[in-house]
């Protein structure tokens, strides 16, 4: 004569539930479905029956005979005010590597590719937008596509979104079969990511920004980029008056340092692997993806992922015409990319694993996926977690802070969606 429904809505994935149950005074039903954000509860209760219905944020209805909704906010963190996912489902069944950035006029708009799976010729870029005052993002549509003749087709990887100042918005991505097969080119769009121009390809050697925002500096935009084909090297594309001018800077230096899967455990070095043979050419720092901070005395500074077990840095005091070697910090990597900003009040945010590579090991776990805070760059406190889950990957993350100050997120939810986030700090 007593009902107690209590369901777990905590299980990922588990989207909806229809349950009934035959009881000696009738039927019991119990219907719900949820997003990230929000539960819609339906329930009938059966006559002479009570029960108590336990809500997610923890309060207990307490309830007689008769049909009831429930329509409650899931709790979330206090920092987040936005959690959701830019769609629920789409007609491929991959993604990664997503990218966000804020229009001229105030709208959000991502892209990420998506596909079979990373590397197959049917992966393509799409673009989702989420226009100034709207609740909802619009569904992928595809922004450009690997198809490079009639008989030739390849995988399209790392799309990287620019609003130019007073000027278009730039998609930059890559073609190929596999990284050392990559050729980059550029779409624009004149209408905030709804329409996109034909493709342009870039000149021999430049790849464009690899996987981070561009960064503007006074009259220049640099491009954060890197290669992987002679060991990982960190370089910079550089355009000024409006791209008619460009040159590169690189690779950058650095400093000796071990592949994590030449460590032992206990942190002992293969001294054979860092003195010669093979893996000679390998006995620095390895690192790709940098990501670029403004600091307030005009010093720029890069963070890398890299294959070494911890995130690289390296500075630059003349507008990223000159760096400093690569050198390791104290933040862990897992060998997956990160990405940073710097807010409007000259503080730094880093998304990324807070978990290291461990000895032994090529690459790491990607979860957790992190926020850091830091006031010189240099000492870092991780201030946020927006996943824990031991269940697949959270990776691969892109963060920007709009003209009113908000901060948006967008990462790799286990490489099926990408999830999008608002943090209030």
């Amino acid at each position: 004569k007593h009902i107690i429904l209590k369901p777990d809505f905590s299980i990922p994935d588990l989207e909806f539930v229809n349950a009934d149950y035959e009881t000696p005074y009738g039927k019991v039903v119990s219907n719900w479905q949820k997003n990230l954000m929000k539960l819609h509860w339906e329930v009938t209760i059966p006559v002479n029956t009570s029960a108590e219905i336990h809500l997610p944020n923890g309060k207990i209805q307490k309830i007689g005979s008769g049909s009831y909704v429930f329509d409650v906010e899931i709790p979330k963190n206090k920092n987040i005010v936005t959690n959701e996912f830019l769609y629920e489902k789409a007609d491929f069944s991959q993604c990664h590597s997503a990218t966000i950035v804020e229009t001229t006029n105030g709208d959000l708009v991502s892209a990420f590719f998506g596909g079979t799976r990373e590397g197959h010729p049917d992966v393509c870029i799409y673009v989702c937008r989420k226009d100034k005052g709207s609740t909802t993002w619009t569904k992928p549509a595809l922004a450009a596509d690997g198809i490079l003749s009639k008989t030739e087709r390849k995988a399209c990887y790392n799309p990287v979104l620019y609003q130019m100042e007073n000027g278009p918005l730039y998609l930059f991505y890559k073609i190929g079969k596999n990284v050392a097969d990559w050729k980059a080119y550029l779409k624009m769009s004149n209408d905030g990511g709804r329409n996109w121009s034909k493709a342009f390809p870039l000149p021999d050697g430049y790849l464009g920004p690899i996987k981070n925002k561009i960064v503007d500096v006074e009259r220049k935009s640099i491009a954060p980029s890197s290669r992987e084909t002679d060991g990982w090297k960190i370089y910079f594309e550089i355009a000024e008056d409006g791209g008619r001018k460009t040159h590169i800077v690189g690779p950058l230096e650095a400093e000796k340092a071990v592949l994590t899967q030449d460590m032992l455990a206990g942190n002992e070095i293969k001294v054979a692997d860092i003195e010669g043979g093979d893996n000679s050419k390998q006995s620095t720092i390895q690192g790709i993806q940098p990501s670029i901070l403004k600091h307030k005395d005009g010093r720029l500074q890069i963070l890398c992922r890299t294959r070494n077990g911890k995130i690289a840095t390296a500075w630059s005091s003349d507008k990223g015409e000159t760096w400093t070697p690569l050198t390791l910090t104290n933040l862990p990597n897992n060998n997956s990319g990160t990405d940073a900003v710097t807010l409007q009040d000259g503080r730094h945010l880093l998304i990324y694993n807070n978990i290291a590579t461990p000895p032994g090991a090529k690459k790491g776990i990607r979860t957790p996926l992190n926020i850091a805070m830091s006031e010189d760059g240099i000492n870092w406190k991780m201030i946020l977690t927006l996943e824990d889950s031991p269940v697949s990957q959270y990776s691969y993350p892109s963060i920007i802070q709009g003209k009113d100050g908000r901060i948006h997120a967008v990462y790799t939810w286990r490489r099926q969606r990408v999830k999008y986030v608002e943090i209030k700090l």
